[in-house]
């Protein structure tokens, strides 16, 4: 399996506020490290991490000659532009247990409005626990074959035996009818009363 490698450079955290251009300021703490380190990372190598792996990626730190195994613990952006404004970052030996909430992607929404149904979130994100190094990046779950009434629980994702569901009695979506629109039914009586009168009127030409 491929590396994830984000370098980090020497950062003066005493030095007022961060302006550095193409950089974003960040901190590394956890295992093997006496006190949270200031640092910098590559804004553009970052997104491109976050845009693969999403924003609790696990990846190998390369700071000065050390390269430690961590994962993104919290990521700070500005409200409106979403420029990334900070980066912490938790290192942690890949034995350790640790507590993650991940976001779950849920498949086969379109197959379900093909059979008239939806899907309703009541939970986009799970908590689990368990060794870093069997910790997904995310959960999954497809619901293309869900019928009405079905709820989305623990027992729809597929996890190391390693990694434990926090709240294993959550409900995180159940499947509906898919509601049509006052508009959309009007449009479809219209759609038949049409067609209902071209009917009759070819009715008429073909009497004459």
């Amino acid at each position: 399996m491929q590396e994830t490698i984000l370098n980090a450079e020497e950062r003066n955290a005493k030095s007022g506020k961060f302006k550095e251009a193409g950089y974003v300021p960040g901190v590394l703490y956890g295992d093997g490290i006496d006190e949270p380190t200031s640092v910098k990372f590559n804004e553009s190598s970052l997104r491109k991490i976050l845009s693969k792996y999403g924003s609790h990626a696990k990846l190998w730190i390369q700071y000065n000659d050390n390269k430690k195994f961590g994962f993104i613990k919290d990521i700070q952006k500005h409200p409106v532009s979403q420029q990334i404004l900070h980066m912490d970052v938790q290192i942690v030996s890949k034995d350790h247990s640790i507590k993650m909430q991940l976001p779950i992607i849920f498949n086969g929404e379109n197959a379900l409005k093909q059979n008239l149904l939806h899907l309703q979130i009541q939970k986009s994100n799970i908590e689990l626990i368990g060794k870093i190094a069997f910790m997904p990046d995310s959960v999954q779950v497809d619901v293309s074959d869900k019928e009405h009434g079905y709820m989305i629980t623990a027992k729809d994702f597929d996890l190391n035996e390693e990694i434990k569901i926090v709240n294993p009695d959550e409900i995180y979506g159940s499947i509906g009818h898919l509601r049509v629109s006052p508009l959309e039914e009007e449009t479809s009586e219209d759609e038949t009363e049409t067609d209902e009168g071209s009917d009759e009127a070819n009715g008429k030409e073909d009497a004459e």
